[in-house]
């Protein structure tokens, strides 16, 4: 595993700062390798990013992405150290785009990494709730997910 000499994909739907990209969440090769998160709003008119320090390679992290409507926020954090958030106006778009891991939709930007566990709430985690989630590094296992028929 290494950082990125170009843009990697991390959790995408839809390719990043393209029209009808409804979110990306990757590492970024400028500056510095940075983790980051953006979002389109609903006009498909702006894009709103948020960036950490790069994660060390050769390490588990967990990594949580949100969108707090009520706040008009956006936010990102790695493990249970600082957090990056921006503001949003007009709403995130809710588009059609394909949910994916470790790609994004029509271009060549993979991830080079390993993921263990993508899960997705809809609602913004407490920090406290978050915390128990990542356990200090360990994380939790969460119980089996069960699709209806």
């Amino acid at each position: 595993d290494s950082l990125p000499a170009a843009l990697m994909s991390l959790v995408t739907k839809g390719n990043y700062n393209v029209a009808g990209g409804e979110f990306f969440l990757g590492i970024d090769q400028t500056p510095g390798s940075n983790l980051f998160f953006s979002v389109r709003n609903t006009a498909d008119s702006a894009i709103t990013d948020v960036s950490v320090a790069a994660p060390s390679t050769a390490t588990w992290y967990g990594i949580r992405a949100w969108h707090d409507p009520i706040a008009n926020q956006i936010g990102l954090q790695y493990g249970v150290g600082s957090k990056g958030t921006g503001s949003t106006t007009g709403g995130v778009l809710d588009g059609t785009n394909a949910f994916q891991i470790g790609a994004a939709a029509g271009a060549n930007r993979p991830y080079n990494g390993r993921e263990a566990l993508v899960a997705a709430w809809k609602r913004v985690l407490p920090d406290q709730e978050w915390a128990w989630l990542y356990l200090i590094g360990s994380a939790r296992l969460l119980p089996p997910l069960r699709m209806a028929a």
